[in-house]
């Protein structure tokens, strides 16, 4: 579990670092041009933001799903045993082939 974690928050810091400093890096070059609607437009437009806006979505659902199924999970190991096994008598019967 601890490795999952591990791998998890690495691969978070590294998907998070890389746009960050492309943005960065965009910046100081003047990434923002103004059009003539008056308007700021960077250079990806309106499919990157619909990209943007869709893993938001799909990231917040998975946290959520994430979340009850630990949940679930937990309240699995805290159950106690639906079947009573102290007056459980077991036996074997032989069936001769015919």
């Amino acid at each position: 579990m601890a490795v999952v974690l591990a791998v998890t928050c690495v691969t978070a810091l590294v998907a998070g670092m890389v746009p960050a400093l492309r943005s960065s890096a965009a910046a100081e070059g003047g990434a923002l041009t103004v059009r003539s609607s008056g308007g700021a437009v960077g250079r990806s437009g309106r499919l990157s933001d619909s990209l943007a806006v869709l893993q938001m979505g799909l990231a917040t659902s998975l946290v959520l799903l994430a979340g009850l199924v630990t949940r679930s999970g937990l309240n699995v190991a805290a159950a106690d045993d639906a079947i009573v096994s102290d007056a459980v008598f077991v036996t074997t019967v032989d069936v001769p082939s015919t």
